[in-house]
């Protein structure tokens, strides 16, 4: 038994097919050309479309698809129902209907707390997209206000209606 599967079968977890690495061939094409070859999307993309490691080895999933594979575990939410999700709030955050998630990163799934405590959902409880800004700096305030100071109509309607609910 190699390392990862001694690994899985001391944890008590199923064991799992160990993620192949790329063969000499493989990195001197990448050498070569600056393409490299994404598992996922099966597409070759420029090496600029891959975290490279220290020695310069691409990883097998390009940032988009490594993006995506992390929605789905933390917050339940497949490549599919993002895309309708986003779409549905018009192509951008569901707060301020900002078109760029911010200061250059990806957008942030919004999800009911008091459903789901922490940082992983159930899926169920997706609220929307938002914007770097509106997720952690004015949703967090504005649901911290004591109720009576609660008068901004849009963060209202989107906590009471929330457009997640909608593709449930």
């Amino acid at each position: 038994m190699c390392g990862t599967h001694r690994r899985q079968h001391l944890a008590g977890k199923p064991l799992t097919e160990v993620r192949s690495k790329r063969t000499s061939e493989e990195l001197a094409h990448i050498k070569k050309t600056g393409l490299s070859f994404c598992r996922s999307c099966e597409e070759e993309l420029s090496i600029s479309e891959f975290q490279v490691s220290d020695r310069g080895t691409p990883a097998l999933d390009c940032k988009d698809c490594k993006a995506a594979k992390h929605v789905e575990r933390m917050y339940g939410l497949p490549r599919e129902s993002f895309a309708a999700l986003l779409a549905l709030q018009g192509g951008g955050c569901a707060i301020c209907g900002a078109v760029e998630a911010g200061y250059g990163r990806r957008w942030h799934i919004d999800h009911d707390h008091d459903c789901c405590p922490g940082e992983r959902s159930c899926g169920q409880c997706v609220r929307g997209i938002l914007c770097l800004t509106c997720n952690a700096r004015g949703l967090p305030w504005y649901e911290g206000l004591p109720e009576y100071m609660k008068t901004i109509g849009s963060i209202n309607e989107y906590v009471k209606n929330p457009p997640g609910t909608k593709l449930r």
